[in-house]
């Protein structure tokens, strides 16, 4: 261990000083850099300084020469020929050629004090022009050096900057120095140029002095970064030897959590985790291989579309999803967590945990959501079963939260875990916490024996446990806290360094175990229901008191006994099969028995039979949960019989009314035969009868007798109970209702509108359904007669949608009152006579809709009039 913290000391400091000598010489780099740019600067604008007098004695030379007014102390040029010229006024004109006048431009530049030029030359024509000792350096290299125009020293710092361009001879030129035997090209002297420094030096010294500041300041992080390092590394180092020696001390830990830590291993290895990403502006979704392999598909057998979603995920999860969906998009939720099901290729749904985040641009729109999705099936079978369990038997567990402290004697430093700060209620990034602080957590009562057990565990070393109450951060509610302390000694025994390591556990939930387990006893034994226990062979092996009252025997009486002893005669042995046989397949059994007291007598139950799992989903016990209803079945037989008789009361309160049905449908059909009977009695007096005659006479009366007899099977067939469900089309059960109730509507001037699909069928309790049918629509027939209405109708509407059909009988009789709306369903009300009503059609209209054919009727009242609404299942099962 201290060899490779040898070694990786000092490979930090070769990569700290080839890091810090790159720096440095980059640095060096970029100040010559800066430097050279303030060289190039002022070079540059010597040299435009120089291109401008060459410009300008070109002009001259160009003219040949200008000739100006004699003034301002002007004087010719001594070495120049015909320098001068009159003019017809008699003014002298002085000449200046390109020399002359370069000559006094430097003359006025250096008395400004400016820019200081000089011509000059290796053989001057004026001994005034001849070279300095820079100049004649600079004119000879420049005279050896043809390719380069320009000569320049700097001075260190700045202090002084030099330049000499070089003047080469042109045709303008051999005519003032043709005598000094120039040739085209010839070097004839130069013109020297020196520039004040002080803008540049300045720059100069504060580059200097910026890098300068900066190296020293890369040179005291340089020595930070390096102590701060080594400490960093001596620190891990310290804390790796310390993992260490606390690993041995640890295994006790690891040992215990050895299965947990295993099963958690096995789930991370066994979970996959999918990826999606949606573009909210173009809709478009992207599926990583994982999300395509959680539902059975390869990666190329799925596009990446929202579809793949949308028609995949279960329909009584649809809703939330998307809902949890458009929360996440309108901010109402941090992030999107659902839990739905997905269908798997093959047909089976798949349980996903799916978790995502949305983004939003600068104006707060959504713009993109990524998230990823875990198959969770396997966890929510256990929690489906799990959760089964709970509601068949409430045993409430809760799982102990762990945390640890670590003290240093010899440091006085004192750390606690990440899981015993959430345990105290502390923030993770809460680093402050020390050992006086978790003192001020303890409860008054256990403070003194908490800090002397500590005290003795500081000083002995050994393992030590204790209990006491603990409060949280924040918080007045104290829990409930086991401790074990323990120390690590160092390997050279030193009892100043020895580290200390509490253990602590949260048993709140034990304690309120304890509290609910008396509960729990208190209530079976007090329990209203009997509570019965078995081992897997069926023999009894605990009941509660309330067993014991119901059944009549002691506990030490039926303790060993099969609860086949309470069988009596009408309970079959199917149903006991039918038992044994769920709950041997770790099922629940609910059902109904009637049972023998010890005394012989019956009494009535309502049993659940739980199956009782171990760890290894093997059966171990049978919990029976039964309640007596002797009371109330004998009620519920009381309650049938009495609708059974009101439903014939009923039927036979409508007898009246179907007479007079029948009366108006036989009305027509009795005169038909009885003009055919007075026809032929008519022919035979007066001797006209024929055959052909007769036999038409016969045949009509034949016709009617048969409508006669069709009627009389209808109404007969009314009155006829239903034993099964049929299966008609909707065309049939109003066949049935008009062939009663149609003549009826038609002789009151009613009209019968069916709007519907004729050809839709439904499977139900044909005559019960043609009984309320005409029920209700005999009621709004009598509405209708008691109101002056010009046109009377009566309208069915049917629609279907899921697997429920949808029946409206719509009448434009006005209404039913809204005080007694309500009311109408009710037995024994009614708005007629006690000779024209008894208040049970509609109450047994809602009996049978409801109880026998599973389904509702309500009424509710519309511009026109009364609309009453039948929801049906289209198969009643």
């Amino acid at each position: 261990m201290k060899q490779q913290k040898f070694y990786f000391i000092i490979l930090f400091l070769i990569l700290f000083c080839i890091s810090n000598i790159i720096i440095f010489k980059h640095l060096n780099n970029v100040e010559v850099q800066q430097i050279n740019l303030l060289k190039d600067m002022l070079k540059n604008e010597a040299i435009t300084l120089f291109e401008n007098i060459v410009a300008t004695r070109h002009w001259n030379a160009m003219h040949g020469g200008i000739y100006v007014k004699q003034k301002d102390g002007l004087k010719p040029n001594p070495y120049l020929e015909n320098n001068t010229i009159q003019t017809k006024d008699g003014e002298t004109l002085i000449k200046v050629n390109p020399a002359w006048m370069t000559k006094q431009i430097s003359k006025i530049s250096n008395e400004n004090n400016r820019h200081n030029y000089n011509i000059t030359s290796l053989t001057p024509v004026n001994p005034k022009n001849a070279p300095n000792l820079f100049e004649k350096k600079a004119l000879e290299y420049l005279k050896q050096h043809e390719d380069n125009k320009f000569y320049y020293e700097f001075t260190d710092g700045f202090a002084d900057f030099k330049l000499i361009g070089a003047l080469k001879a042109d045709k303008s030129c051999l005519q003032c120095h043709a005598r000094q035997n120039y040739k085209i090209g010839d070097l004839v002297g130069g013109v020297s140029i020196q520039l004040p420094t002080s803008e540049y030096k300045n720059k100069y010294h504060s580059v200097i002095s910026h890098y300068s500041h900066f190296k020293n300041l890369i040179i005291v992080f340089s020595i930070f970064l390096f102590i701060v390092t080594i400490l960093l590394i001596l620190n891990f180092f310290n804390k790796r030897e310390l993992l260490y020696q606390n690993l041995n001390q640890l295994k006790q830990l690891k040992d215990e959590n050895e299965t947990l830590v295993k099963r958690y291993k096995f789930a991370l290895e066994a979970s996959q985790i999918g990826i999606w990403d949606w573009d909210l502006k173009t809709n478009k979704v992207f599926f990583d291989k994982n999300w395509k392999g959680m539902l059975g598909y390869e990666e190329d057998e799925l596009s990446n579309s929202l579809e793949e979603w949308d028609v995949r995920v279960h329909p009584d999860d649809r809703q939330k999803a998307i809902k949890d969906i458009q929360d996440s998009h309108n901010k109402e939720t941090e992030s999107y967590i659902n839990i739905h099901r997905l269908k798997h290729k093959n047909g089976e749904w798949v349980w996903i945990y799916d978790k995502g985040k949305t983004y939003f641009d600068e104006n707060n729109q959504p713009i993109r959501m990524i998230g990823s999705q875990t198959n969770i099936t396997q966890l929510k079978e256990l929690e489906l079963k799990l959760l089964e369990r709970e509601q068949n038997l409430s045993f409430a567990q809760e799982i102990a939260h762990m945390g640890h402290w670590k003290y240093y004697l010899k440091k006085d430093e004192f750390f606690i875990s990440n899981t015993l700060k959430k345990l105290l209620g502390l923030d993770d990034q809460n680093n402050n916490f020390n050992y006086d602080d978790f003192k001020d957590l303890i409860h008054p009562n256990d403070l003194e024996n908490f800090i002397q057990t500590h005290k003795e565990a500081l000083n002995s070393c050994e393992r030590i446990n204790l209990q006491y109450k603990l409060k949280k951060i924040n918080s007045n509610k104290y829990i409930d806290i086991n401790e074990y302390i323990s120390c690590i000694r160092p390997s050279n025994n030193e009892n100043e360094n020895r580290m200390y390591i509490g253990v602590i556990q949260d048993i709140t939930h034990l304690k309120n175990l304890e509290n609910d387990l008396t509960l729990f006893s208190t209530i079976i034994n007090n329990s209203p229901i009997s509570i019965i226990i078995t081992n897997p062979n069926g023999d009894i092996i605990y009941v509660n008191p309330h067993f014991t009252h119901t059944s009549g025997y002691e506990k030490k009486e039926i303790i060993g006994k099969n609860p086949r002893v309470l069988k009596s005669l009408e309970t079959s042995d199917e149903i006991y099969k039918d038992l044994w046989l769920t709950i041997t397949n770790k099922k629940t059994w609910g059902g109904i028995f009637k049972n023998i007291t010890k005394d012989k007598k019956e009494y009535w139950e309502t049993a659940l039979i739980i199956p009782i799992l171990d760890e290894k989903n093997e059966i171990i016990n049978y919990l029976g949960i039964k309640r007596e209803i002797t009371k109330e079945i004998f009620l519920k037989k009381q309650l049938e019989e009495k609708e059974e008789l009101m439903l014939n009361q009923s039927k036979h309160a409508a007898m009246g009314e179907m007479i007079s049905m029948i009366a108006h449908q036989w009305r027509q059909p009795i005169t038909t035969i009885s003009m055919a009977a007075n026809n032929i009695l008519a022919d035979i007096e007066l001797d006209m009868l024929n055959n052909e005659e007769a036999k038409k006479f016969a045949n009509e009366v034949s016709t009617q007798t048969q409508y006669l007899s069709n009627t009389i099977e209808d109404f007969r067939n009314f009155f006829k109970q239903d034993k099964d469900v049929e299966t008609v089309d909707l065309e049939t059960i109003f066949n049935d209702t008009s062939s009663i109730i149609l003549a009826s509507l038609k002789n009151n001037g009613i009209d019968f509108v069916l709007n519907f699909d004729k050809t839709i069928q439904i499977s139900t309790y044909r005559r019960e359904l043609v009984q309320v049918l005409i029920n209700i629509i005999k009621n709004a027939k009598e509405a209708l007669q008691e109101r002056d209405i010009k046109v009377k109708k009566i309208e069915i509407k049917i629609v279907t949608y899921e697997d429920k059909i949808s029946i409206e009988i719509i009448d434009n009789a006005g209404g039913i009152k809204n005080e007694i709306i309500d009311k109408i369903f009710e037995a024994y009300f009614t708005t007629k006579d006690q000779q024209n009503g008894t208040g049970l059609g509609l109450y047994m209209s809602k009996m049978i809709i409801e109880k026998h054919l599973k389904g509702k009727i309500s009424v509710y009242n519309t511009n026109e009039g009364a609309t009453f609404k039948i929801i049906l299942p289209q198969t009643i099962s």
